[in-house]
Parts: C-alpha cells; sequence; structure tokens
C-alpha cells in the first residue's frame, strides 16, 4: 500500500467513515513483472459492517492512480455528507469543534438566498448609491465561527460541519487572536472569500445595517496577512459597479451581488424582491441594460 486516507462524517446513527487507498500490485507480462496500482475503498458505519470495492478494475500506473485518488477523495469531501479527513491524514484539514470549550452548542444561521435580478432594475441599482455590487465568487456556500481559537467550518445551505482547510483555520486562530466572529463567505479552495458578518466578539450584528458589518469586516482585513481569508469588496460608485460588473463578465466570474447598503441581515430567500439581488455573467439582457 502507498497511500490512505479516511474520511468520517456524521450519520443518522452516529459517524461514518470512507478509506480511500492506493495499494501496490505485481503484474506478469511475457517481457516479465512490474508494478501497477490499484485505488480501492472501504466504507461503513464506524464500528458496524464494511463495504469495499474498487475504482481501478484493472492495475493503472501511479500517475493514474494518484488522479483516481484525489478525485474520489475530492468527490466524498465535496458531497453532501462533507466528510473530512481524520486520523495521520487530516493533516491539510482542520477538525471541526461542534461545541465550544464552555460546551454551548454552535448552530450554523439560516443563510441568505439571492432571487435574481429583474433585468429592468439594473440600471436604476447601478445608479442608486443605496445599492452596492460585489463580486459573486464560483465557490462552497460556508459559515465560519471562530470561539476561543476553535473554528467551526458550516455548509451554508445544509447547515452540515465540514473539514476547515488548515490554512484558514491558522489564520483565524493566531492573526485573530482572542476575539470571537460568525462569518459568511465562500470557500474557492484554500481561501475564503468573506462578505458577511454576523457576530463580533459576542455582538450579534445581523440587526446592524450592511454598511456597518462591511465596514467591520475591512478592519479585520486590516489585521489579518495571511493570503487564506479575503474579504469581498464591494463597489459603492456608479462607475466602480460598472466597471466590476463588465470585469466579472471579461473574467467569466459566477456574476456579481446588488446588496441594499441599508438593509439588515436577512435569512432565507423572499418571495420576490428582497434587498440582495444575483445577476449572472451570462445574463444578456442585464448587460444590456449597461451598454
Amino acid at each position: 500500500m502507498t497511500k490512505t486516507i479516511t474520511l468520517e462524517a456524521p450519520s443518522a446513527s452516529g459517524r461514518k467513515f470512507y478509506t480511500v487507498e492506493i495499494a501496490e500490485v505485481s503484474v506478469g507480462s511475457k517481457s516479465g513483472a512490474f508494478t501497477a496500482h490499484t485505488v480501492d475503498f472501504r466504507y461503513g458505519a464506524v464500528g458496524g459492517s464494511v463495504k469495499s470495492g474498487t475504482k481501478t478494475k484493472t492495475p493503472v500506473d501511479q500517475a493514474a492512480a494518484e488522479a483516481i485518488f484525489q478525485e474520489l477523495v475530492t468527490e466524498k469531501m465535496n458531497g453532501p455528507s462533507h466528510y473530512i479527513a481524520v486520523g495521520e491524514s487530516s493533516t491539510a484539514f482542520e477538525r471541526p469543534a461542534l461545541t465550544a470549550t464552555n460546551a454551548e452548542p454552535i448552530k450554523c444561521l439560516s443563510p441568505r438566498l439571492l432571487n435574481d435580478i429583474d433585468p429592468a432594475r439594473v440600471v436604476a441599482l447601478t445608479a442608486d448609491d443605496d445599492w452596492w455590487v460585489q463580486i459573486k465568487h464560483d465557490g462552497d456556500r460556508v459559515q465560519l465561527h471562530l470561539k476561543e481559537r476553535r473554528v467551526t467550518l458550516f455548509s451554508g445551505r445544509s447547515a452540515k460541519v465540514r473539514g476547515c482547510p488548515k490554512p484558514i483555520a491558522e489564520a483565524m486562530k493566531t492573526e485573530y487572536g482572542d476575539g470571537s466572529c460568525v462569518l459568511d463567505g465562500e470557500l474557492v479552495g484554500d481561501v475564503l472569500w468573506v462578505f458577511d458578518a454576523f457576530e463580533v466578539n459576542g455582538k450579534d450584528l445581523t440587526k446592524q445595517p450592511y454598511h456597518e458589518r462591511y465596514h467591520w469586516l475591512l478592519r479585520v482585513e486590516a489585521v489579518m496577512e495571511s493570503p487564506s481569508v479575503k474579504i469581498v469588496r464591494a463597489a459603492e460608485t456608479h462607475t466602480a459597479k460598472v466597471a466590476l460588473i463588465k470585469k466579472a463578465r471579461a473574467e467569466h466570474a459566477e456574476g456579481v451581488c446588488f446588496i441594499n447598503k441599508n438593509a439588515p441581515y436577512e435569512p432565507g430567500k423572499p418571495n420576490t424582491g428582497g434587498n440582495n439581488h444575483r445577476l449572472a455573467s451570462g445574463d444578456r439582457e442585464g448587460r444590456k441594460c449597461l451598454t
């Protein structure tokens, strides 16, 4: 066996695991034996029955095995169960804290969801000083909780705990210090792009207007030097908003968000309207309004 990783995730009956490993096998041929590799897996409930299988019906070379191994691990860690690496294989991820050290449960707040913007409103909101625009990063929606130097990362939509990349966890614990916070953002690889803050040092910010929550994020950015935690900057003027929308299209970004700077945090998705809207880069009607 040349490489192995064990993943775990919560389940209805406790915890479940999924182990992936690359094994060496000797393959015979007319010119003699040579070493090849298989990618095998085992899974089941922790302490229960185990099932097994393989991703390689016939042995493959090492490069192909590594690619299959990584694809399977990524699929499991980014899938609906949000497996995280455990044991010696967990060096790249921070194990989540399900409770703070004072035993108070950590709960994921309900996420805010966006309605697509009516193309007819793009020009008006771009010219309105009460509306800001931000790039919408194409990642996984997450919610980060920092308390007593312990980091917990939730999947924003499912509210399930997931592994936090070590660079992000270490940056929050060492550079933010002894404070506490709850942040909303997009996880893109090993970078957390933060666009909102719900709580700071025990103070609830959700009732405050967005511009106050945003300027608190800028103060955090000023003291953090890690490239693993970044703030999603807002375009506030008409010229800056138009430029950002065009930049999002040119760079093939997922799109932009229109945010009412005076609105408090509102979880869920309104049936219509609302104080937050999404303009996809592929929305031709919306883009036409700015040309």
